[in-house]
């Protein structure tokens, strides 16, 4: 269905039946394609009554071409090309008419963004180096999956991404990702000219933890290249163990978020690209360098994926009335069933269900969440701000400043115009406006609102969808964004947004409403509490000499050892907790002195299964799993 919607928007938009004459819109001689997300475009025929041909070696041969939403395929196999050349020409021709033709004069780059998923906890998530994420992007469909799976039946969400607007020139100007993606991959060189999208080092970028325990094959080899070539240079996360602020080999080492890490950088400096997207609006010059990471070790954050976006102003201009915004495209099973809502206590907009069952969920469908941990930084000699995963004093982020429900029919046009929309559409809507350009108004308290949908569906209490929006529109496809701004980002300034991605399944399709918001709040407290440090070391990595090592032997029967170590005096916590998060025992609970210890745990008293033991000595925390086995 998906599929469908696209297609319409192609057919709307990248074809015009009523002139005859064929004229290749895009690709264009020296422009950059990208053959996951771009849109051939043209007038004249329908693709229907088209012949395509692409050629990658400057016309020298040619492959016959087919399309599918928009995009390209073989003709005969109908696989996705996956091309990387620059010397790419089109050649598009009427079948009735063969000498109604047009190709691309000169040649241009064509080219296959990289693509990964983090898949350590209970969801598996595609990310791509061009912006994507949420989308499976050889399908084409939904590429968010709860719990793990990709079989279609488990999605929770079809495309999310941030989205900024600003006024750099004199010029509001548009980017990032609206359901379709406005980002390359690569960085933005000293000259202003953006990266070859398609060299090597402009992918994505995986670690887990524990790689090295792997059993010897390519997925270790995988990761055992990228931990030693991890793109540091490009703004990829690393711990500087001998704090001289220069990375060194051997020395320093990669950064693992969580217990996986991906991490890719991309800019929005295709002028075509942006205003294909955002209709006419123009690139400002920013380079977004993305760490996404996961939890499996720690209980309370198997439900949660974090972006950290840092964005770096490359540009000339001092933008002001600058907005980021979180996009969410939540899909709970059926697309044309979705509700959304708004919790302002927790920053998050969320997805949920308009019906009580779901075959896709076995009955009960869950609901999903976009929150808002840390928005752009401002000046404020009273406050302190998060900015690199540590405190800075005299700043403050800015919270969600509003909240946008994008339903369909009611708050904006039909669903075709959303991936065309122009920079004063995306101006208003992260605003907290609809598309055009009017306040929301609370039916219950008939008060104009910036955070509307903010009741409870579960206790029915406030506006929410359904009951609590008497003659408010039907279920349908919903979009949402999480906003945060104004503020002026200057030339050369850097900001960051960090937001996480939960997911909860309650005893009924409203009580995951209720579960969600309880969840997002275990994981918003793990945020600021654990996360988060003075220091600004990175959480569940070696800090300055603390390490917890891997239990040995593993699996056990019924004793094992397990050592650590604590560079200072610290208090110590170490416990061993079942995979229900109960805890089952305390193994250390007291200060200790520096140096390293090996504690042993009897394991006769509990049955078979895997535990977490979980280590805390003044801001380090860690966790490992182990497995006792009978």
């Amino acid at each position: 269905m998906k599929l469908l919607r696209l297609l319409a928007i192609f057919i709307i938009f990248n074809v015009c039946t009523n002139a005859q004459q064929i004229t290749i819109k895009y690709p264009l001689n020296k422009s950059i394609f990208s053959l996951a997300d771009s849109y051939v475009q043209w007038t004249g025929p329908i693709y229907l009554n088209c012949i395509m041909k692409l050629s990658t070696d400057n016309g020298r041969t040619w492959i016959d071409l087919d399309l599918l939403n928009g995009k390209l395929y073989h003709k005969n196999t109908r696989n996705k090309l996956i091309i990387d050349s620059d010397s790419c020409k089109l050649w598009f021709s009427e079948i009735g008419n063969p000498t109604n033709m047009d190709s691309t004069r000169g040649c241009f780059t064509a080219y296959w963004p990289n693509f990964d998923t983090l898949d350590v906890n209970n969801i598996k998530v595609w990310t791509g180096s061009n912006g994507s994420g949420s989308n499976n992007p050889f399908s084409g469909q939904a590429g968010f999956y709860y719990p793990q799976g990709e079989t279609g039946q488990w999605i929770l969400s079809y495309s999310d991404g941030l989205l900024w607007n600003g006024k750099a020139g004199n010029v509001y100007r548009t980017g990032g990702n609206h359901l379709l993606n406005g980002l390359i991959p690569g960085r933005i060189l000293s000259d202003g000219k953006p990266e070859d999208p398609a060299s090597p080092q402009n992918r994505i970028w995986k670690l887990k933890r524990n790689w090295e325990l792997l059993s010897n094959g390519p997925e270790k080899d995988k990761f055992e290249f990228n931990y030693y070539n991890w793109p540091v240079e490009a703004g990829a996360p690393w711990i500087d163990r001998n704090n001289d602020r220069k990375y060194e080999k051997g020395t320093d080492s990669p950064a693992i978020l969580g217990d996986e890490t991906i991490f890719y950088v991309a800019n929005d400096l295709d002028s075509l690209r942006v205003s294909s997207l955002f209709n006419t609006s123009l690139p400002i010059g920013l380079e977004v360098q993305v760490t996404s990471f996961a939890y499996s070790s720690v209980p309370e954050l198997q439900d949660a994926v974090f972006r950290r976006y840092r964005i770096i102003n490359k540009s000339v201009y001092n933008i002001t009335d600058m907005y980021f915004s979180y996009f969410g495209d939540p899909d709970i099973g059926s697309w044309m069933t979705d509700y959304v809502g708004c919790d302002t206590s927790l920053q998050m907009g969320y997805g949920y269900n308009s019906i009580a069952a779901e075959n896709d969920y076995s009955g009960i469908p869950p609901a999903i969440g976009y929150m808002l941990l840390s928005g752009p930084i401002v000046p404020d000699n009273e406050s302190r701000a998060i900015f690199d995963f540590k405190w800075r004093r005299n700043f403050k982020n800015l919270p969600m400043t509003s909240f946008t429900p994008l339903v369909k029919d009611y708050y904006n046009p039909p669903i075709p115009m959303v991936p065309r929309s122009t920079s004063d559409d995306i101006y208003k809507i992260v605003r907290g406006q609809n598309y055009n350009g009017e306040n929301m108004t609370d039916p219950v308290t008939n008060k104009v609102t910036l955070f509307p949908l903010t009741g409870d569906p579960e206790k029915e209490k406030g506006w929410y969808e359904g009951k609590g929006w008497p003659g408010g529109p039907e279920p349908y496809s919903r979009w949402l964004t999480v906003n945060t701004g104004p503020f002026i980002f200057a030339s050369k300034d850097t900001q960051e947004v960090v937001v996480a991605m939960v997911v909860a399944r309650g005893s009924s399709y409203l009580n995951s409403v209720t579960e969600l918001k309880n969840k997002a709040a275990a994981v918003r407290n793990f945020y600021f509490n654990n996360l988060i440090t003075s220091a600004g070391e990175y959480v569940n990595t070696a800090i300055n000499g603390f390490t917890l090592k891997q239990n040995y032997p593993n699996p056990f029967n019924p004793t094992t050892i397990i050592n650590y170590s604590i560079p200072k005096k610290s208090h110590v916590e170490l416990k061993v907790i079942n995979m229900l998060g109960r805890e089952v025992k305390t193994l250390i609970n007291k200060e200790q002195n520096a140096g390293e210890y090996n504690v042993n745990f009897d394991g006769s008293s509990l049955p078979s299964g895997i535990y977490i033991y979980t280590i805390q000595a003044g801001q380090y925390r860690a966790s490992r799993k182990l497995v006792l086995l009978k």
